[in-house]
Formats: structure tokens, C-alpha cells, sequence
């Protein structure tokens, strides 16, 4: 074998492991096995109902049913801030992102936080539905490659590292100080 081909080999196998190593990739998780029941209509994670409802406490979005956080709260305050984030809670990047989203909770009691476990079902189609409305993310992957995945002020950010955090407190910074 040529030292050409040897050295084409070894960077394709060091670009495979630095990515393990570096980052959670967006794609099925190592937990998924594929047995989990889906939820039934009207339920967290399930579909919604036909007529676009979901169970009591529960709104439909993109036709899945999701949580309502902080409903009925503030009221008069206007819409909150709801920063979405989709993740596995396992990979380096979203561990880091949440430990920094706890940090910023006091800075920014007005955001609302939404996480989505990606190896849960029905959160990996509605990451889908998410990600089709951006052509490109912002961040450590411009196609949506890595977790966590975040939505916030009409931005999508895949990974995380600290030109995200700066990028989405100026974000936060601004929606505060637009809020009334």
C-alpha cells in the first residue's frame, strides 16, 4: 500500500474518532433500540388529535403534543422567551450546553427552557419538522450535525461551544430588554 493511501486512511480515521470524541452527533442514539412504544394521541410526545388538541396541559405543535411551561404564569407580562433545545443528555457539547443554561437562569429569569430528548419518541420528528423550516444552523455545523440543537429568536444553532453561548446570550440580552 502506497504512503499516500496510508495517509488518506489514518486522517479519515482520526477525523471518525476526534468526532466521537468531540461532539454528540445528531443521529439515532446509542439508547434507541428501536422497542420503545410511541405515545398514544393526546399525550405527551403523541400526536395531536385531529381537530389540532392535545390532553389537558398539553399543546399541539406541529402536530405532536408537547408541555406547556409556565402556563398561566406572568400573565399581562406579554409572550416569554422559550429557548428549545434538543438533546441526549449524554454527548460533551449538550452536557456543556445545559450546565450553561442552568448558569444563565438567574441572568434571564423571564426564558423559558424547552427540552427535547432526542432518543425519545416522537422528539426526533419533531427535531425534523424544526430543522426543515432553516436551510443552515449556526454554529459548530452549518447542516444540523451535532447536539444539541437549539432554536431560539428565530435562530438555529447546532453544538455548542463558547461562540454559541456569546451569540445566544446576545440573543437572550436583546429579547430581555425588548420584553415589556
Amino acid at each position: 500500500m502506497s504512503s499516500f493511501r496510508v495517509s488518506v486512511l489514518v486522517c479519515i480515521f482520526s477525523s471518525v474518532i476526534l468526532r466521537g470524541l468531540v461532539g454528540c452527533a445528531a443521529g439515532p442514539s446509542a439508547t434507541d433500540d428501536g422497542v420503545e412504544d410511541a405515545p398514544a394521541p393526546g399525550e405527551e410526545a403523541g400526536t395531536c388529535f385531529p381537530d389540532g388538541t392535545c390532553n389537558q396541559g398539553l399543546e399541539c405543535l406541529d402536530g405532536v403534543c408537547v408541555g406547556v411551561e409556565g402556563e398561566g404564569e406572568g400573565e399581562g407580562e406579554g409572550e416569554r422567551d422559550t429557548l428549545l433545545i434538543f438533546h441526549n443528555n449524554s454527548g460533551p457539547m449538550c452536557l456543556a450546553a445545559l450546565d450553561w443554561l442552568d448558569s444563565m437562569k438567574p441572568e434571564y429569569p423571564g426564558l423559558v427552557v424547552e427540552e427535547h430528548l432526542t432518543y425519545e419518541a416522537g422528539e426526533r420528528e419533531l427535531l425534523a419538522q424544526r430543522t426543515a423550516e432553516f436551510q443552515t444552523s449556526r454554529g459548530v455545523s452549518t447542516s444540523f450535525e451535532y447536539l444539541p440543537i437549539v432554536f431560539f429568536e428565530g435562530q438555529a444553532f447546532s453544538g455548542f461551544n463558547d461562540e454559541i453561548a456569546e451569540a445566544l446570550q446576545e440573543l437572550m440580552a436583546s429579547a430581555s430588554s425588548a420584553s415589556p
